[in-house]
C-alpha cells in the first residue's frame, strides 16, 4: 500500500499537509499496527485531508470521509502528523461511531450517555495511537519528531514508553474534566 497515492488525498496547495504525510510515512514504515489501521481504512475508499482555518478542533467527517486539521495543529509538523494518525484511526473506527449513533437513535440515550459512548470509542483510538508511537518512536526521534504527549504516551524515568491514560476510566475522567466530553454532549443536544 502506498500511503500517499492510494486512499489519502489532499490538494498540494498546503505544504503542511504534504510534510505531515511525509512524516507519517515513518510511522507507516515502522508500525505494523498503523499499517493494519490503514488497510482497514482502505476498505472504505479514499479519505480527503484538509486544513480548515475556521475549525476549532481537528476531526473526521464520516459523511464526506474527510479528515480536517484545525489551523493550530497544522502549524506544528509533529502535532500535525500525530493528529493525522489520530483522525485516520477515528476514520477506521467509523463503524463503531456509527453504532453509537444508531444506539442513540434507537434508545434515546441521554446526552451524558452519548458523550461517554463516543469517548469510549475514542479511547480505542488513543490506545492505537500509543501503539503506533511505541513501534515508531526511534525512527521519529531520529528525525526530531515524535514527542510522546502528541501520541497519548509518556516516557517513564527508565525510558519505557507508557500510556498517557492508565485505564479507560482515567481517560473518560480526564476528557470530561477537559470539556472534551461536554462538546459531544452539546452536539448531541443540538442534533437530537
Amino acid at each position: 500500500m502506498d500511503l500517499n497515492n492510494t486512499i489519502l488525498q489532499h490538494d498540494d496547495v498546503d505544504p503542511r499537509l504534504s510534510q505531515a504525510l511525509k512524516n507519517l510515512f515513518f510511522v507507516f514504515a515502522d508500525s505494523s499496527e498503523f499499517r493494519s489501521t490503514m488497510r482497514s481504512l482502505e476498505a472504505g475508499g479514499p479519505v480527503h485531508i484538509q486544513v480548515d482555518a475556521e475549525a476549532g478542533r481537528s476531526y473526521f467527517a464520516p459523511g464526506t470521509r474527510t479528515v480536517v486539521l484545525d489551523e493550530m495543529r497544522a502549524r506544528d509538523p509533529d502535532i500535525a502528523m500525530a493528529t493525522l494518525a489520530f483522525e485516520l484511526t477515528n476514520a477506521a473506527l467509523a463503524p463503531a461511531f456509527a453504532e453509537v449513533e444508531r444506539r442513540a437513535q434507537d434508545t434515546g440515550m441521554s446526552a451524558a450517555e452519548y458523550g461517554e459512548a463516543i469517548e469510549r470509542v475514542e479511547y480505542q483510538t488513543t490506545e492505537s495511537v500509543h501503539r503506533y508511537y511505541r513501534e515508531a518512536q526511534h525512527s521519529l526521534q531520529a528525525r526530531g519528531l515524535g514527542q510522546a504527549r502528541n501520541w497519548f504516551s509518556k516516557i517513564d524515568p527508565s525510558g519505557e514508553v507508557r500510556r498517557m491514560f492508565e485505564t479507560e476510566e482515567d481517560a473518560l475522567r480526564t476528557q470530561r474534566m477537559a470539556g472534551h466530553t461536554g462538546a459531544y454532549e452539546q452536539s448531541y443536544q443540538r442534533n437530537w
